[in-house]
């Protein structure tokens, strides 16, 4: 499904923050990105979003070079993918249903269409009954959960999650962690970054440490 091959990527002369990693992820795998700050795990998400090129490799989406796509190919590539930033990115003005009809209405879904899968993915991420609250009315954990909502609404191959439990309390943490693995369960391939070592059963593991791939495993209990 995705696949990276030697990929280096350099800023300025000098700095990598990656450097020659390679490695493989499947359809439906549950997979933790893990390292500290500056290991590379945002660079990885910048490109396989296709917000940064490689200057050396390559990213491969089912086979197609994600870096040769065209400019004007690039919404409907992205559209495959549903993605949690770190900063949720809601929009302050929408009220919680508006903010995940939003991308299902950019896209000129029907009307029936957008209703039954606002409250599928509402059910999904435990918001029924907040349809009508704008982001500052909720609180961290469910911020996190309304960008998971919209991230998910238009069924994408994968959701990419940024540091999905970096703000977040124990509790809140986990009732995210069962929403991701939930969202998994229903088919769909759920890459985390994060610093936080979480405890995922069958999870594709990845470590990164400086911009290089130290550990690639998986395991039975993370």
């Amino acid at each position: 499904m995705i696949q990276f091959e030697e990929v280096s990527k350099r800023y300025g002369k000098s700095f990598y923050a990656l450097k020659d990693v390679s490695f493989h992820i499947s359809e439906k795998e549950f997979v933790l990105v893990t390292g500290s700050s500056g290991s590379g795990k945002t660079t990885i998400l910048k490109l396989l979003i296709a917000e940064e090129k490689p200057t050396k490799g390559k990213v491969s989406f089912y086979g197609l070079n994600v870096h040769n796509l065209r400019h004007s190919d690039l919404p409907r590539y992205r559209q495959k993918l549903g993605v949690v930033f770190q900063d949720y990115r809601l929009i302050p003005d929408k009220t919680v249903k508006e903010n995940i009809s939003f991308v299902m209405e950019m896209l000129g879904a029907k009307d029936s269409d957008i209703r039954e899968s606002v409250r599928n993915v509402l059910n999904i991420v435990r918001l029924r009954g907040k349809e009508k609250r704008y982001p500052h009315q909720l609180s961290g954990g469910e911020q996190q959960r309304l960008a998971i909502a919209r991230a998910i609404v238009n069924e994408p191959d994968i959701i990419l999650v940024d540091e999905p439990t970096a703000s977040l309390d124990k509790e809140n943490s986990k009732l995210v962690l069962d929403i991701l693995k939930k969202i998994h369960e229903l088919g769909t391939t759920v890459i985390l970054f994060t610093h936080k070592q979480l405890k995922v059963s069958h999870a594709h593991t990845l470590t990164l440490q400086d911009g290089k791939l130290m550990h690639d495993s998986y395991t039975k209990e993370h």
